[in-house]
């Protein structure tokens, strides 16, 4: 079908080649590959597909497991972290809540205007005028019961509200905003006795219920 065939040398090879591939861009030009070099071509492109998707697949596949386990692994070192930061914090807050204790410790027993006479004496200077009392019980070692407990009677109601009243707005100072020194002052009656005086309990505390 063909004229005979000639070789013919070529001295530059990239130029041969480049003619080759604009001929085969022509339309109508004849593919003489052989088919099983065609086979061979299509199994090496796929091949080189199927690599690339792989790669693709098993990029995909190493990131998903980097989040599965890596983000749990970073979440637990950063909770131990946080927790050994808690621990430390909580060691250096114990230690200041204990030096606030022994400081507010030293304050209380240094502090003369809370010891029984200065109380006695403050008692005794705002009694009002028709109040007897008939006992006096100061306590200064339990946290929870620190302050004073009178119990008396009086002539009038009014009388034990005013010197309950008093009792409360007792201050440490002269200044209007010095510290009340106790935080509860709490009256049990008054009560009519059978003859005709009014009972009361009055007990005053250094610390509220929430401390």
């Amino acid at each position: 079908m063909f004229a005979p065939v000639r070789r013919v040398e070529i001295s530059d090879p990239d130029a041969a080649l480049r003619g080759v591939a604009e001929r085969s861009a022509e339309q109508g030009t004849l593919d003489a590959l052989p088919d099983s070099w065609r086979e061979v071509l299509a199994e090496t492109r796929f091949k080189r597909k199927l690599i690339a998707n792989l790669a693709v697949a098993v990029g995909l596949w190493a990131l998903v497991m980097g989040v599965l386990f890596g983000v749990p692994a970073v979440y637990g070192m950063m909770t131990d972290r946080q927790k050994r930061l808690c621990t430390s914090h909580d060691r250096q807050y114990k230690a200041v809540a204990a030096m606030r204790d022994k400081v507010k410790l030293v304050r209380r027993y240094s502090d003369h205007s809370r010891g029984a006479l200065e109380i006695m004496k403050a008692v005794s200077d705002r009694l009002p005028e028709g109040i007897e009392l008939s006992s006096w019980n100061f306590r200064r070692e339990d946290k929870k019961e620190d302050g004073v407990r009178v119990s008396g009677e009086a002539d009038t109601a009014d009388a034990v509200y005013k010197f309950k009243d008093e009792m409360a707005n007792l201050s440490a100072g002269d200044d209007e905003d010095a510290e009340k020194i106790f935080k509860v002052v709490k009256l049990i009656g008054p009560s009519a006795s059978r003859g005709g005086k009014q009972k009361f309990d009055l007990e005053c505390r250094y610390q509220g219920d929430d401390e």
